[in-house]
């Protein structure tokens, strides 16, 4: 199947239990600001942190997620990407918990692992072309991420 935007993510991965409610949050998301489609998926905090990665995703302190980029900065396009990408993470988490539990046995699965990266990947190119770049990229300076050059 040739991806565009018009498919769901139901329709891509079916057998994810995770894809209809992103389709549904999306479709909700629509209009909202960054902060709001972040605090929904009980995202408290982007932060940089010192780490291999360009970003990932954990539990805070405050037994909320928080995004981390990488200290040593990243270009433009890859910090919109991969803020995307931590959200669509969040989708494979119960957020109904305190903390929030992943609800995949990714850890263990190496091919659901691959799987959820490719939805997230996904997922990422979708909320980037329902929001403005220009307020993913404020809210990534908020956070305190340095832009190389090439961005």
């Amino acid at each position: 199947m040739e991806l565009n935007a018009s498919h769901s993510f139901h329709q891509i991965l079916p057998w994810l239990a995770f894809s209809k409610p992103a389709d549904q949050w999306l479709e909700s998301m629509r209009g909202q600001t960054i902060e709001a489609q972040l605090e929904s998926r009980r995202i408290t905090k982007v932060c940089v942190e010192e780490m291999i990665s360009t970003a990932a995703i954990g539990i805070g302190k405050d037994n909320n997620l928080t995004v981390y980029f990488n200290y040593y900065g990243t270009s433009l396009q890859d910090c919109i990407e991969s803020l995307g990408h931590e959200i669509g993470h969040t989708f494979h988490y119960d957020l109904s918990k305190t903390p929030p539990i992943k609800i995949t046995d990714d850890d263990r699965d190496e091919k659901l692992l691959y799987i959820i990266e490719d939805f997230c990947n996904l997922f990422s190119l979708k909320w980037i072309m329902v929001n403005d770049k220009k307020e993913i990229e404020r809210c990534c300076k908020k956070a305190g991420v340095r832009f190389h050059n090439n961005s």
